[in-house]
């Protein structure tokens, strides 16, 4: 959707000679956003610089590589944070019920002449998960959350008393069974 307003009004005299110039003026300003309406009225040359109020919609998706939650730790939901050039601007929740999508729509493309650079950010990643980050203002968002190595395969440090255990009976029983022999040895 494009809504054109007006900026401002500038008038411009025709040289000397008559001539109305319009050509010699066009893209005064230069600023992307902007551009000029050049009319010629009697003597004077009238600019009206628009503004483009363009919008535009990005879409964002969320993606689970979790073999369907099957480590039963994935959210009911996570909140999505949309940044125009860095600063926070919009905030969504995703979860099953809207089906881990949204649209934002009714974005501006310029903001003072200048065009808007959206990304997104996942507030609060869930823990387990490794969180990317695909796509663009164009092609839309993806937000993939791949279960992390760790939570696939837990260390073995989780049970690290029972193999400190293990290893203190073994080293004993190494010991008894070589004191055992070596005494057998000597009263034969």
């Amino acid at each position: 959707t494009m809504h054109l307003y007006i900026y401002s009004s500038q008038t411009i005299p025709s040289d000397p000679s008559g001539n109305n110039n319009d050509g010699r003026y066009q893209n005064l300003l230069g600023v992307t956003g902007y551009f000029e309406d050049v009319k010629q009225q009697e003597q004077n040359i009238v600019f009206e610089n628009k503004y483009s109020t363009e919008e535009i919609e990005i879409s964002v998706k969320k993606i689970w590589e979790d073999s369907e939650n099957e480590k039963n730790i994935r959210p009911e939901s996570i909140t999505v944070t949309l940044l125009a050039n860095g600063d926070e601007y919009a905030e969504i929740v995703l979860s099953e019920e809207n089906e881990w999508n949204h649209i934002f729509t009714n974005l501006p493309l310029y903001n003072n002449g200048e065009k808007v650079e959206y990304t997104i950010k996942e507030n609060n990643a869930p823990k387990g998960y490794v969180t990317f980050y695909e796509g663009n203002t164009e092609t839309g968002f993806i937000i993939r959350n791949v279960l992390s190595e760790e939570t696939n395969n837990p260390q073995t440090g989780d049970n690290i008393l029972f193999y400190v255990a293990t290893l203190a009976l073994s080293v004993l029983g190494l010991i008894g069974s070589g004191l055992y022999t070596y005494k057998n040895k000597r009263i034969n």
